[in-house]
This record gives C-alpha cells, sequence and structure tokens, in this order.
C-alpha cells in the first residue's frame, strides 16, 4: 500500500494526456440579457503563467498524492460527443472529478479552511441536475466549487460553451489597451455572462470550458471614468459598477508536468480563491495583489533574516523567484483583508513547516540533465495495475 502512496505527484494526476473531443456543433451566437454588468476592458491575464504557478505552489504540486480511491483516467473523455453547450458538461464534470480529490489533498496540505468542506455542484448534460447559487438559484450556471460555510461559500465558478459558438481568440484579436470595447461585441457576452454570476457569487474567479479550451477569469471592478462599457444595460448587475475581465485561454490539449493544462489552471484559480485571509470578492484592481507579487518578509535571525513571502500561497522562500513582482500597492489596508499595504510581516510558525524552501528546485520531482522536470511514469498506463505492481487498484 505504501508503494501505491507515492506512484504519482499532485502534478502528474493534474497534467495527464486527455483525447481529442469530438464536436457535431453548427455555429452559432451568443445571446445578452439587458440585466447583466457593463464591461469596461477585457486583458490577457499574462501573469497566469506556468512559471508563476510553480514559483507559489510547485511545492504542493510536486508532493506525492495520496487518496483513497482511484482518481479519474482521461479514458472516462473517450464517449463525450459535443452536439451543444450542455454536452460541454461532461467536460467540466471530468474536471469535477479530478478536483475533489486534488483539492483536498491540497487543503490538508497547507492546513486550509479547516474548519469547512469542499462541496461542488455540476450541471449534468441531460439536466438531471442543475448547479444553482445558494444566492441567487435562477441564474444559469453549469459549475460551482465552493465551501460548505455561509459566510462567502463561492470559490469559483464556470460555464459551458460549444467552441463553435465561443471561442476566445475571437476575443482575443479585438484587444487594443489604448481602445474601448466595441459596444454591443457579440463574442463578448459570455464573459459578461460570467462576469454577472461571479458578482453574484461573491468570487473574482470564474472559467469559461468549451471542447478546445479552458479560459481562466478573473474580474475587477473599473475605477471611475475608466473606460467606455461593452455591453447592454444602462446598470452594471448587482452593484452598478462596470468590470473588467482579466482572461487566459489554456489549450484543452495541453498534458505533461512541463505545461499549464486545463485541469492545473482550474486548480490554480480555487488554490488562489481559498488563500488565506484572502477576500475573493471583486474589488478595483488597485486593491488586488497580483498573483506574481511577493512580500519581504523576516524571519528573525535564527531562521535566516529576510525572505520573499508569497500572499496566497504563504510559500517562504529565501532567493527571489525569476517571475516574481514586488507589490506596487502602499496605501495602509482598509477593511478588505486582500487590500494591502507594502510592509514587512513577521512569518509565524504556521507560516513555515511546508512552505519554508531554501531554493526553488523541487527536489521531490525527477529532472533530466538540464532541469527540466522529467514526464515520468504516465499515469493511464498505470491506474489500473495489478496491487502487486505498485500501481493504483
Amino acid at each position: 500500500m505504501a508503494g501505491q502512496q507515492t506512484t504519482f505527484t499532485l502534478r502528474q494526476i493534474l497534467t495527464q494526456n486527455k483525447p481529442l473531443i469530438a464536436s457535431q456543433t453548427k455555429p452559432g451566437r451568443n445571446t445578452s440579457n439587458s440585466e447583466w454588468p457593463k464591461l469596461s476592458n477585457i486583458t490577457l491575464w499574462k501573469e497566469f503563467t506556468l512559471e508563476n504557478l510553480n514559483d507559489s505552489y510547485g511545492h504542493v504540486l510536486n508532493s506525492y498524492f495520496t487518496a483513497h480511491q482511484t482518481p479519474p483516467v482521461p479514458a472516462e473523455l473517450n464517449r463525450v460527443v459535443i452536439r451543444s453547450d450542455k454536452d460541454v458538461r461532461g467536460l467540466i464534470g471530468w474536471h469535477d472529478r479530478v478536483l475533489r480529490q486534488t483539492l483536498g489533498f491540497a487543503m490538508e496540505f497547507l492546513t486550509l479552511h479547516q474548519d469547512s468542506n469542499l462541496r461542488t455542484q455540476c450541471s449534468t448534460p441531460d439536466n438531471s441536475f442543475i448547479a444553482k447559487l445558494h444566492l441567487s438559484g435562477s441564474l444559469v450556471v453549469d459549475h460551482i466549487i465552493e465551501l460548505d460555510n455561509h459566510h462567502q461559500p463561492a470559490l469559483v465558478v464556470g460555464l459551458a460553451r460549444a467552441s463553435s459558438k465561443w471561442k476566445c481568440q475571437k476575443v482575443l484579436v479585438n484587444l487594443n489597451p489604448n481602445t474601448p470595447l466595441p459596444s454591443k461585441k457579440e463574442p463578448t457576452f459570455p464573459i459578461i455572462q460570467l462576469g454577472n454570476i461571479c458578482e453574484k457569487a461573491g468570487t473574482r474567479y470564474g472559467y469559461i470550458q468549451t471542447n478546445e479550451e479552458l479560459v481562466a477569469c478573473c474580474f475587477s471592478y473599473a475605477a471611475v471614468g475608466e473606460g467606455q462599457a461593452a455591453g447592454t444595460g444602462s446598470t452594471s448587475g448587482t452593484t452598478g459598477r462596470e468590470l473588467k475581465a482579466s482572461i487566459m485561454p489554456i489549450p484543452w490539449t495541453k498534458r505533461g508536468v512541463n505545461m499549464l493544462t486545463t485541469e492545473l489552471a482550474l486548480w490554480w484559480l480555487c488554490m488562489l480563491a481559498m488563500a488565506p485571509d484572502h477576500d475573493r470578492s471583486i474589488t478595483t484592481e488597485d486593491k488586488m495583489v497580483k498573483i506574481n507579487e511577493w512580500q519581504w518578509c523576516d524571519l528573525g535571525v535564527e531562521l535566516g533574516g529576510l525572505a520573499y513571502y508569497h500572499r496566497y500561497s504563504r510559500h517562504i522562500s529565501m532567493t527571489k523567484p525569476m517571475s516574481a513582482a514586488l507589490p506596487s500597492y502602499s496605501n495602509p489596508p482598509p477593511g478588505n483583508p486582500a487590500e494591502f499595504s507594502n510592509w514587512l510581516p513577521v512569518a509565524t510558525q504556521a507560516d513555515l513547516g511546508y512552505n519554508y524552501a531554501l531554493n526553488e528546485s523541487f527536489p521531490d520531482v525527477n529532472q533530466d540533465a538540464t532541469g527540466a522536470l522529467a514526464e515520468g511514469p504516465s499515469f493511464s498506463d498505470v491506474a489500473n495495475a495489478n496491487p502487486s505492481s505498485g500501481g493504483w487498484v
């Protein structure tokens, strides 16, 4: 049994080779709603990269995964055929099954939200089950990842779209930082719809799943007088404020430990949402900590003095990560825990332990001569292996 527990890292579970998904859909158009928020701007989420993920959560991903049941294998996807938006829920269901185990492991590893349990809702292709937000049950939503508490339950929400109906590329080709979004641009409608759901769910993190990609989204409020709204309606959803969206598409075909896969991307969104003392509700960009920002922290003389501290993961490094950005904020923090000042925090014993690192290497993962992460054994090849061989049972 001990061999079974050390066969795979968490990273390997989240980077498996998935099959291509057959599609039999015809091109369609996306609809809008006058009650949805206005969207003033869309930008590429440039910080949402594998390098930044490795710097902040690599110590978790490279830990050996232990499970009480066999993790899902991609062969489950062989029968999925996309004929409509609803069929894409089958891909969301795959992500949901992978996340239920891997997020639970990460929560235990980092001792996150020990007073809450992870809970997910995933709408089915046949509508036999429909995911519903607790605060707004009438909204159309295909995936909800949440905690079972009443204060701020929703972590990440997701929408399904057939790629024949929507592709992120249609949005990216129109991005121009010096030009406001065109009014009522049809490719932006799914992003506006997701922003409406995120606003009502109380989280800035969401995603759009198609049969070709997963598009990670982080929403913020536009500053007063910023941009020109795109969309419909004279007011913006719940708050009357215009939204901004940072997006990053992740191709469905990405696989292997050296790639940012769709599973890794969604896992990362959830980890950001679960960060300790983090208010994940939508706010303005100047009050948000970027996901690649590291702060100086004082470990004390006995532990080496000053180091770098990642606010979301609580990871501590004695050297500056290559992709790290230092804090750009300087205002004193008001009541929102997501709004920080430029200060020197003192790391507590709870922040150390697994999070304490003397260098940027990943000792728990095989590396080749160049230092790149080695592939390791294929999870699918041995997932149903004989117990005597040390595989999963």
